[in-house]
């Protein structure tokens, strides 16, 4: 995945203070000097030699290689050296009140996001959590926005890919904060657990609506707890939809009738050896055969055991069947031999 970052200097506090300290003092040790040269061109002969004396005196280092001898060349050199002290004393106050507000509003989520190509995470529980930590793992460089309304403050602090947004997920304010335009991808968690499945439902559906209502290009993945809401969350415009309840009531069905599914399924679901992947078609290989790309795949360790054509899953066709680029193949990732 890649991702585009946002130079603009407004949106970092720090940098823009910082570069306002720098024209301040350019233009300040740029008077002084063109002031100490123009007074006393003995002494300060080129405009270098006043830059430096002024850098010095205002720094309060004083050498003593310039010395002005001109009454009022000795005020100016009085004023750049109080100067220095109020200076420095009022930039550092400012810049540490900056970064401690900065990272106040990180913190609690009131800092709005700028970055482009980034996923956002709605509502937190473990579900999100767990998302959250394999994401970043997998993909160090994918930038995450998590929307939630319930929690006080940034709830993984330790992760840097992380940016929390505190505010009501069907609001098109908190979306415009966490840059949904620019979002890639939005994946809408079932929320908390302390409310009923029918309303958390209705409240993802309603979460969806305003998504697309601000992007409608964006794609959606809904996790749905009952089948009352898929036909809803279809016609909403939902891009993919996870039915936990079903997924889990499945398991634990063939799970009591044939002992080992849940750790079948867990480890095929797991990235690493022995997961399941979907692969998607390079240009290049398009028109070639089911049986040419499985033994272009193997090579890289991963067995292929069907085709994805329209969201229809096909397993185990016919060696000769032609794979289009707007397919994709069903692949396990095999372990390296060797290892």
């Amino acid at each position: 995945m890649a991702f585009q970052s946002n130079s603009n200097s407004s949106n970092n506090p720090s940098r823009s203070l910082l570069f306002r300290l720098i024209l301040v003092l350019t233009l300040l040790l740029s008077t002084a000097a063109y002031v100490a040269t123009k007074l006393e061109p003995d002494t300060f002969p080129h405009f270098t030699d006043g830059l430096w004396w002024s850098i010095i005196t205002l720094t309060t280092v004083g050498y003593g290689d310039y010395v002005p001898e001109e009454g009022i060349t000795r005020v100016v050199a009085g004023l750049l050296v109080i100067g220095g002290f109020g200076f420095v004393t009022v930039f550092v106050s400012n810049f540490a009140s900056t970064i401690i507000t900065d990272r106040t509003k990180r913190e609690q989520g009131t800092k709005p996001f700028h970055k482009e190509n980034h996923m956002i995470i709605i509502g937190w529980n473990a579900r999100s959590n767990k998302a959250i930590k394999q994401l970043t793992s997998l993909y160090p460089t994918l930038r995450i926005v998590l929307i939630d309304n319930h929690l006080e403050e940034h709830p993984l602090p330790s992760v840097p890919q992380l940016t929390f947004i505190k505010g009501d997920p069907s609001s098109q304010e908190t979306l415009k904060n966490a840059n949904t335009t620019q979002a890639s991808t939005v994946l809408i968690t079932a929320g908390s657990a302390s409310e009923d499945e029918t309303t958390i439902d209705a409240l993802s559906v309603m979460t969806l609506l305003t998504v697309k209502a601000v992007n409608p290009s964006l794609f959606t993945v809904v996790e749905l707890l009952t089948e009352e809401y898929v036909s809803h969350a279809n016609h909403a415009g939902a891009d993919e939809l996870i039915s936990s309840s079903s997924i889990m009531s499945t398991i634990m069905a063939d799970t009591s009738h044939q002992h080992g599914t849940s750790e079948l399924f867990v480890e095929l679901m797991t990235p690493g050896h022995n997961a399941l992947q979907l692969q998607a078609i390079p240009q290049v290989w398009a028109g070639d055969s089911l049986e040419r790309l499985s033994e272009r795949l193997f090579k890289e360790n991963k067995k292929v055991i069907g085709y994805q054509r329209e969201k229809v899953n096909y397993f185990s066709p016919s060696p000769t069947t032609p794979i289009f680029s707007e397919d994709r193949l069903i692949v396990i990732q095999l372990a390296e031999s060797g290892s």
